[in-house]
């Protein structure tokens, strides 16, 4: 089937707007920034987040309820504060071998991950001049260090406050939703996770091609998924390509150049075929994540195009972009990640989903709470790119055990939300497709057996 001649695409209007927030300057990246701790960063996030904090604390709390700071507190008096949340764990990330050599049981995730958070796990609150520990009505298990929160409760020790109420910011503003008047979807695959495992490989391989003939015209079997093919409008590759690069030559990485000599020529060739057949067919749009062949530090940056010498040839309709990504569909707006912020923050919590980390991340205004402290990320001096500013209509994240979804209720004003937490490729060979009229989302198996 000639799909040029054969298949008339419906098109939507496309927009980028990773660049404000996700694409670096070269002042990001000069040697003196990395010979500094990460302050500034969180001086920028307590800047942004705790007057939302603030206002939300007038709407709970009452107008007269104002913020104490934690050296001003008196014993028994019950107080407003707040500040960042920091995270004292048994089973740090660093220790998890350490553990594991000697045969201790680590609880597992609702996804049936490791869980890295502990029933004595304590939750310490820090402003500009005192740390605090927390007790009480205050779930440890639920949150991660880097979250601006406020709390009202009482000194109950010069070093321990009794918490009564957890104060969330106040949720900030989401554009309207647009009227989309007719079908029109967008394609997520995450985590192909090709290695130097040639068997492996084939099998993913092989689930692509039938992914690829399917969204061609080649392989639908009824008028519903034909109209489904030529109204596709969008791939999206979320991350994690290749589990080659695991940050050794690309971690501490200050600069986007990158030695062709370091790759692996097989994998990218590999690759490049892919997405060279892909983007012939449908524009696509490629995210790294970890293992992939750029800096490992977030925000990451586009993969370098002139590795897929093929694919480039499609200009207009392939693009490597940045990760965390953010862009519109017809005036849907998107943000989502390779979902390293997701899966961490999982890790990191007790009897949370994927979801649930994603819900609790857009409800205090951080993509990613966790960078820098467990999720690698650039020592910014006047800005924090995580910070949530505007409410997108969709957040997904890529790489996770498998597909879930809903749609989430953010704050009291109405605000909705689309989570989608999207399955590996390599584990699953699912994909996840979006109908961005209808908000549906549906699972296609490509499994090459």
């Amino acid at each position: 089937m000639n799909e040029e001649e054969n298949l008339k695409r419906n098109l939507v209007p496309f927009a980028d707007e990773s660049e404000a927030d996700f694409v670096l300057r070269e002042s990001d990246m000069s040697e003196e920034n990395f010979k500094r701790q990460f302050y500034y960063v969180y001086r920028v996030r307590i800047d942004t987040i705790q007057p939302r904090v603030e206002a939300k604390a007038r709407l709970q709390l009452g107008k007269d309820k104002k913020l104490t700071e934690l050296q001003n507190m008196k014993k028994g008096e019950e107080v407003f504060v707040a500040g960042t949340i920091l995270k004292k764990m048994k089973y740090r990330p660093s220790v998890l071998y350490e553990f594991a050599d000697e045969d201790q049981e680590l609880p597992e995730t609702l996804e049936g991950g490791v869980s890295l958070s502990a029933e004595d796990d304590i939750l310490e609150l820090e402003d500009d001049r005192q740390i605090v520990k927390l007790r009480g009505n205050v779930n440890a298990g639920k949150f991660t260090t880097g979250f601006v929160l406020g709390f009202y409760g009482h000194q109950v020790q010069d070093n321990y406050f009794e918490v009564k109420e957890v104060i969330l910011p106040e949720v900030v503003p989401q554009l309207e939703w647009p009227l989309v008047k007719q079908d029109s979807y967008v394609l997520f695959v995450s985590g192909l996770s090709l290695t130097t495992d040639s068997r492996k490989n084939a099998l993913v391989i092989t689930g692509l091609n039938l992914l690829c003939r399917w969204i061609s015209g080649e392989l639908y079997f009824s008028d519903e998924e034909e109209d489904i093919i030529q109204n596709m409008s969008r791939v999206i590759f979320a991350g994690e390509s290749m589990s080659l690069f695991k940050g050794e030559e690309f971690s501490k990485a200050t600069t986007l150049t990158l030695d062709t000599e370091d790759l692996a020529p097989e994998l990218i060739t590999e690759l490049d075929d892919i997405f060279s057949r892909f983007s012939s067919i449908l524009p696509v749009d490629l995210m790294p994540g970890k293992g992939d062949p750029t800096n490992d530090l977030w925000p990451q940056q586009p993969i370098p195009r002139v590795i897929f010498q093929k694919s480039i040839k499609n200009e207009k309709s392939f693009r490597t972009v940045t990760n965390p990504y953010k862009f519109k569909l017809a005036d849907i707006q998107f943000v989502g990640t390779s979902g390293e912020n997701v899966s961490n923050m999982v890790n990191l919590t007790r009897d949370m989903s994927s979801l649930d980390v994603m819900q609790e991340s857009l409800e205090c205004g951080l993509i990613a709470p966790t960078a820098p402290d467990s999720v690698d990320a650039f020592p910014f001096r006047n800005k924090d790119p995580f910070i949530i500013n505007e409410l997108p209509h969709v957040f997904f994240g890529g790489n996770q055990k498998q597909l879930d979804h809903r749609m989430a209720h953010i704050g009291n004003d109405g605000a909705k939300v689309l989570l989608l937490a999207l399955p590996q490729f390599s584990e699953s060979y699912s994909v996840a497709l979006l109908n961005i009229r209808t908000m549906e989302v549906t699972e296609y198996n490509f499994s090459p057996s």
